[in-house]
């Protein structure tokens, strides 16, 4: 877990009231899975005299990207409470020693979130945000142009050029700005090596589920509930690197199976 810079300097913070007001405005501008990574730390690091009180206070903004309704309720509730036990266990703690709802612990549903907590858990290299004030017209342009898609929700786009262009150093740099705003990214390459080269990058192939054996209705290996969906629907930036050099089964695949875990056409 990243503490908070702002937590950090828990001295701050004298009362409940204030950790409730702080929490209410970093609900204006954190996504959902932020805010649960944000009140993880409070409930470390910070000496709260009513948890549960907060919890009830700021479930509804933890839980919005989730889809919470009447309906699935309570399946929503163990979604927030197990994220928030990702978080405690990455740093030695039991949420079961806080207050909160009861946790109901499953194999599934560690399954369902290893994916998931394993990018959020990711940190992002400083000297990367450093890169975008070397990079060339051309590099910035794309650099800026990218991140007012993942900000705007806007569609993909695609980078081209001649090795030795530079584009692995933009993507670097998108990376660690992106995750710097506490928002996913997804990084992938055709190839082991390229791979190797994205910081916590993988393979195309591994990352997706492609099968091996593609025809013109394949889609990838894994189901809307599982916990690559549930990655993919929440990343903010999913990067292809070598992509020009794939055949469009694998793409198409991908694309068919994002289709489906988004509900869109």
């Amino acid at each position: 877990m990243h503490l908070d810079r702002h937590v950090r300097l828990w001295g701050l913070f004298k009362s409940d009231k204030s950790l409730d007001d702080y929490l209410t405005e970093s609900a204006t501008f954190r996504m959902p899975y932020a805010l649960r990574r944000l009140f993880a730390t409070i409930m470390v690091f910070c000496d709260c005299a009513n948890i549960r009180r907060l919890w009830d206070n700021h479930f509804d903004s933890m839980s919005e990207d989730f889809g919470c309704t009447r309906d699935n309720s309570l399946r929503i509730e163990q979604m927030v409470l197990r994220d928030i036990s990702y978080h405690l266990t990455s740093i030695g703690k039991d949420i079961r020693h806080y207050g909160l709802p009861e946790l109901h612990e499953t194999e599934r549903s560690r399954d369902h979130y290893r994916e998931l907590t394993e990018e959020l858990n990711l940190g992002f290299d400083k000297d990367h945000l450093k890169i975008v004030d070397m990079l060339n017209a051309e590099q910035v342009a794309g650099y800026e142009e990218i991140l007012d898609h993942v900000l705007k929700n806007k569609q993909h786009l695609f980078v081209d050029g001649p090795d030795g262009t530079g584009k692995t150093y933009l993507y670097k740099a998108l990376i660690a700005k992106v995750r710097s705003m506490d928002l996913i990214v997804v990084a992938t390459a055709i190839s082991g090596i390229a791979s190797s080269i994205l910081p916590d990058g993988c393979t195309a192939h591994s990352r997706f589920k492609i099968p091996i054996k593609l025809s013109g209705n394949t889609m990838c290996s894994f189901t809307k509930q599982s916990g690559i969906a549930e990655l993919l629907r929440r990343a903010s930036l999913i990067i292809w690197d070598e992509v020009a050099m794939t055949k469009r089964q694998p793409i198409e695949a991908l694309d068919r199976s994002l289709q489906d875990i988004m509900g869109c056409e």
